[in-house]
């Protein structure tokens, strides 16, 4: 996950089924994402244009699921306004959700993974979210190992 991405489609969908898990279940759900830092993933990464998927933000039916979910994400529409601290803050999403958002770096996973768990020790539910789905077999560089 990069902050870049935040409040895409992906992400409304995302939240809006931990909200109402969530709700069914009266616990908090824990969101673990996989933040990472695209200057740890090369160049390449930088420059590209994509996770600008927020044309659902211009349907009108999307609002009738969750109107203050819609205008959050709608808020983030704004690269400028994408910075997942104060986006955890902000949200009413925390009344549901436990965030752990610390950047995951190439030579910290073993750190990294330690510290989720211990975030989310008290937690029934626990919801992953990789950037790029979970690693395979396939051996993977180390920068691209995080993602």
């Amino acid at each position: 996950m990069q902050e870049r991405y935040l409040g895409d489609v992906h992400d409304y969908y995302k939240f809006l089924f931990l909200k109402n898990f969530s709700k069914k279940f009266k616990t908090k759900i824990g969101l673990n994402w996989y933040l990472t830092d695209p200057k740890d993933l090369g160049p390449k990464e930088l420059q590209l244009n994509d996770g600008e998927k927020r044309n659902y933000l211009e349907k009108g039916d999307i609002k009738i699921y969750d109107q203050n979910l819609y205008m959050e994400m709608k808020f983030l529409k704004k690269k400028e306004n994408r910075i997942l601290s104060k986006f955890i803050k902000r949200t009413h999403l925390k009344n549901y959700l436990g965030f752990h958002s610390s950047i995951l770096r190439p030579d910290k996973r073993e750190a990294w993974d330690k510290s989720s768990f211990n975030f989310y020790r008290n937690y029934n539910y626990l919801f992953l979210d990789p950037d790029n789905g979970l690693e395979n077999k396939v051996a993977a560089s180390k920068k691209r190992k995080i993602k």
